[in-house]
């Protein structure tokens, strides 16, 4: 019914596009990114879209941290700012595929030790102004 929708909603704009676009047009099918989250999978948008390799390290830097026992309070949300933070921060490294070499750095963004190496620079008591990957 999703897929339905979608497709309702964003056929009229099909004719934006003129014929020749439309028949020089190929849908890219790429492999989405996979994570883990405690014992959760976690499947995410693969590059060009940056929001699967930004979830991931966000949840990944999160699992180091006991989040439950933080609740909503100020301690959570500057937490959860500082991941946001890193890992949009780190997106600059991506690209395009089918322009960039993505095959170490995606990796790289994705594993546990990135995550601890990221969390170790954050500070529970000030802002992190300088983030590079």
């Amino acid at each position: 019914m999703i897929s339905l929708t979608i497709l309702l909603r964003f056929f009229p704009l099909l004719y934006l596009m003129s014929s020749d676009n439309r028949s020089c047009y190929t849908t890219q099918i790429r492999d989405p990114i996979i994570s883990t989250y405690r014992n959760y999978t976690v499947i995410g948008a693969a590059p060009p879209l940056s929001g699967g390799v930004c979830f991931a390290q966000i949840l990944n830097m999160l699992e180091l941290y006991n989040v439950p026992e933080m609740g909503w309070g100020a301690e959570f949300l500057h937490l959860l700012a500082e991941t946001f933070k890193f890992a949009f921060g780190n997106r600059l490294a991506l690209g395009d595929p089918d322009y960039v070499n993505l095959t170490t750095i995606i990796p790289t963004m994705l594993s546990k030790q990135y995550a601890q190496k990221l969390a170790e620079r954050l500070s529970m008591v000030r802002l992190f102004q300088n983030i590079t990957i």
